[in-house]
């Protein structure tokens, strides 16, 4: 191989290296922002003073946050001691 061959080679590599660390920067942002945007999520459907139901396509509720289970808990109770009276 002549010398020309192994600075074009070389320089493939090094292309290649730096290529490659964009990527993972690039990736490792995205991560970031996607773990921050979750986060964000989860508070502000664990922490809202609001009910919050999830249903899936069907109708079903697939997910309740906090506050929408304690009301949900306390009036099912309320229901069940009205229908024994």
């Amino acid at each position: 191989m002549t010398w020309g061959a192994y600075r074009l080679h070389a320089n493939v590599i090094t292309v290649g290296l730096l290529y490659l660390c964009v990527v993972v920067i690039v990736v490792t942002r995205l991560v970031t922002a996607l773990r921050r945007s979750e986060d964000r999520w989860k508070n502000a459907f664990e922490n809202n003073p609001t009910m919050y139901f999830m249903v899936d396509p069907v109708g079903t509720i697939v997910s309740v946050n906090p506050f929408g289970a304690a009301r949900a808990d306390g009036s099912r109770a309320r229901r069940h001691t009205d229908d024994a009276r």
